[in-house]
């Protein structure tokens, strides 16, 4: 099953669909729904990053996943199942740690779309750390508009929560 939009969007938003480049950082629950919404929409260049393997506890909330992926990498299993819904889409999945050197701000910046679905809250502060750099420095060296980084912004009391816990942190 392919996806088909056509006539579902307005024909500049369904060409910017197919001319974004998406990375979403982490295969998880989320991430996996994130990548099946994404091919079904007809986005057709994407990333996916993620460290981790399945494990049978996975099984029963990431659905891209099933008995016989057990212990393999999370990453490859989302893009090989992703695949099926849209054997047109070009999805290349790294089995690697985000915060590793590899990722950094050129990295970040080829993408027009970045999605964190990561777990881990010190991950998540590290991408969206490169997302903020990627666009600055976007900004400062480019005459293009900066491009959209979708990273969840927490309320008002939570970032300060969250201020406070890196405050801790760094002492």
């Amino acid at each position: 099953m392919a996806a088909q939009i056509d006539g579902v969007f307005e024909s500049g938003l369904q060409q910017k669909i197919k001319e974004s480049k998406v990375l979403v950082v982490g295969a998880g629950g989320i991430g996996c729904e994130i990548l099946k919404n994404l091919v079904l929409t007809g986005f057709q260049d994407i990333e996916i990053i993620d460290l981790d393997t399945i494990d049978v506890s996975n099984l029963n909330r990431q659905f891209l996943f099933h008995k016989e992926h057990v212990g393999k990498s999370k990453a490859n299993v989302a893009r090989e199942s992703a695949l099926t819904f849209n054997p047109n889409a070009s999805i290349k999945a790294y089995h690697d740690s985000i915060t590793t050197n590899n990722y950094g701000v050129n990295f970040f910046q080829r993408f027009s779309i970045v999605l964190n679905a990561l777990d881990n809250r010190a991950a998540r502060s590290h991408v969206n750390r490169l997302c903020l750099t990627a666009d600055e420095k976007a900004t400062h060296e480019s005459k293009e508009v900066p491009t959209e980084r979708a990273t969840a912004e927490a309320p008002p009391t939570c970032r300060k929560l969250q201020e406070e816990e890196e405050e801790v942190i760094r002492v």
